[in-house]
């Protein structure tokens, strides 16, 4: 049987999802395969990263165009889909923070990717691979869709799937790189990848501005990190101080890992004194919902096999614009000399710390 003719058997004569997990330069040709399939609206969902370099999204934008997939090609990225993350929008809709993320209030933000996990031997020669180590391997499938669910406009339904992917696609196309990016790598790192010259970071911090009005102005600091003292990951707002003070911003917490959840850093003046301290208002979805994500995977296929929800995924528009963002800050830092650490240590300024890591150092 003509292999085109297994396939349109396989997924039928109506409407279908191909979910595609392949090595970026296969794409283009398995989209083309595709079109061949007799179904009235079949979509394709594609596991990142659906490109290398900037260089190879041409045959992948002319294979979505011709195949008429402009609408009906996704990428898949699991991360998304923990409920700190997907509940962003939500948050952001439906309580008066929404209102507060804007250049007026706000001093900066913060996305992290922070672990204690090495790259390991059997994942040397992949980072080797990679434009520039754990920003590339971080940054487009992680940091930067963190980022853009933060800052993205809100539209007045967040039902209107293809509307927020072009709001976030917006937001991501109007950042840049607004200063030097530093890069590091552990002591240990060459020997893992067998590479004795290695140049390929597994720490980076990128500062982002962006060119929309509400957020001129706002440095965005995304920062990564591979052989670091804990794992870290989330969002933190930092808001500006109205006043002088010598205690430490608000600051209001993403938290993905640990104990998922949102919690606000303000400052109260202590009984009985002046002085002013910082504490926590915290909710974890643990103690409210005795339960916080099931299994990435298992909840993406249920969402767009089952349900066909399409709500959490990327558009090819947004990847691409990541990995543009991706490759300004390489170039950026193209030369610089990388900081090199001990495993298990924090080798940049404490402040560059979150709030809750501040005893790394």
């Amino acid at each position: 049987m003509n292999p085109n003719n297994k396939l349109r058997n396989l997924i039928g004569q109506s409407e279908g999802i191909a979910y595609l997990a392949l090595p970026p330069w296969c794409y283009p040709s398995a989209l083309n395969t595709l079109a061949f399939l007799d179904t009235t609206s079949l979509k394709a969902v594609a596991e990142k990263p659906v490109s290398s370099s900037l260089k190879e999204t041409e045959a992948l934008l002319k294979a979505i165009s011709t195949n008429g997939l402009d609408n009906g090609f996704y990428v898949a990225e699991h991360f998304g889909l923990k409920e700190c993350f997907a509940n962003l929008l939500a948050f952001r809709q439906n309580s008066p923070f929404g209102y507060l993320l804007r250049r007026r209030f706000v001093s900066e933000i913060r996305c992290y990717g922070l672990e204690s996990i090495l790259v390991g031997k059997e994942r040397g020669s992949f980072f080797e691979s990679l434009a520039a180590g754990s920003w590339t391997d971080m940054h487009s499938h992680l940091i930067l869709p963190m980022l853009g669910q933060t800052i993205t406009a809100i539209p007045p339904s967040l039902d209107s799937e293809e509307l927020l992917r072009q709001n976030r696609e917006n937001a991501i196309l109007s950042l840049g790189v607004s200063a030097d990016p530093i890069f590091g790598q552990y002591i240990g790192y060459k020997e893992e990848c067998g590479n004795p010259n290695s140049l390929a970071p597994t720490l980076a911090v990128v500062t982002l501005e962006s060119t929309l009005k509400n957020l001129k102005g706002i440095p965005f600091k995304l920062i990564t990190g591979k052989g670091l003292p804990a794992k870290w990951t989330g969002i933190e707002v930092v808001f500006k101080q109205q006043f002088a003070s010598a205690n430490q911003p608000s600051r209001l917490v993403f938290r993905h890992h640990p104990d998922e959840g949102i919690c606000l850093y303000f400052n109260v003046k202590k009984p009985n004194s002046k002085e002013l301290q910082q504490v926590k208002m915290e909710f974890t979805y643990e103690s409210a919902f005795h339960q916080v994500n099931e299994p990435a995977y298992v909840k993406l296929f249920r969402q767009i096999l089952v349900e066909g929800d399409t709500s959490s995924l990327m558009s090819a528009g947004e990847a691409i614009a990541a990995l543009r963002v991706a490759e300004e800050a390489i170039d950026a830092g193209r030369g610089s000399s990388l900081v090199h650490y001990p495993i298990g240590t924090w080798p940049l300024d404490k402040d560059l710390l979150p709030l809750e890591c501040q005893g790394w150092v």
